[in-house]
């Protein structure tokens, strides 16, 4: 993942991008690119919103919407057509954070990914080796996959890119990582603070 910002030309869609990221997966080395940031909504011109812009080879796969951060709000997938394909829809119970893929138009679900929580690093039986370690990782599940030999119709639903779930998955991981470690951050520096004041007295 690289920090960095940069504007495109102006006859493309208002995007600023902050960062990127690149997942390299299947026998074949498939490469999706990501790039993450602010972008302008294709049902919303002139609304910025966060989002992540998938590329595969150089050619536009999709587009995510939404609020990665905030696990009340929907995740909307644009094809490189800005089409509504896919739906995300997160849902955190006991222990267990899942994300849903829905079909758009056939409403089917074709992935769930799922989070499960971890208690404390220093409550294992064992440390782990870096801090980096007890995050906990993603169990990704799909049901999209369609018979080769079947003849395809117009009703037939699109397929999910298989790197964009574990992207999303991953830009949702870094965000909550993120945030704790600012608040991690910030009661240090309350801590420090208090402890300055109390010796200056």
């Amino acid at each position: 993942s690289t920090n960095h910002e940069t504007q495109p030309e102006s006859s493309a869609p208002a995007q600023t991008y902050k960062g990127t990221m690149e997942l390299l997966y299947g026998n074949l080395g498939v490469c999706l690119e990501a790039k993450c940031g602010l972008s302008e909504s294709p049902h919303h011109p002139g609304e910025m919103k966060e989002s992540m812009i998938f590329h595969h080879e150089g050619e536009l796969v999709g587009r995510v919407f939404g609020h990665f951060e905030k696990r009340e709000d929907f995740l909307h997938l644009y094809d490189a057509h800005d089409q509504l394909s896919h739906i995300g829809i997160y849902v955190s119970t006991l222990m267990v954070s899942t994300l849903y893929w829905y079909s758009a138009r056939t409403r089917k679900c074709q992935w769930r990914c799922r989070r499960a929580w971890l208690p404390p690093s220093h409550l294992w039986l064992f440390p782990p080796r870096s801090q980096t370690h007890d995050i906990g990782g993603w169990y990704f599940e799909r049901w999209d996959q369609v018979d080769t030999l079947a003849v395809k119709t117009e009703s037939e639903e699109t397929s999910l890119f298989a790197g964009i779930p574990i992207m999303v998955a991953g830009r949702i991981s870094m965000t909550d990582e993120l945030f704790k470690k600012r608040k991690e951050d910030a009661n240090e520096k309350s801590r420090q603070e208090d402890i300055s004041s109390t010796s200056w007295w």
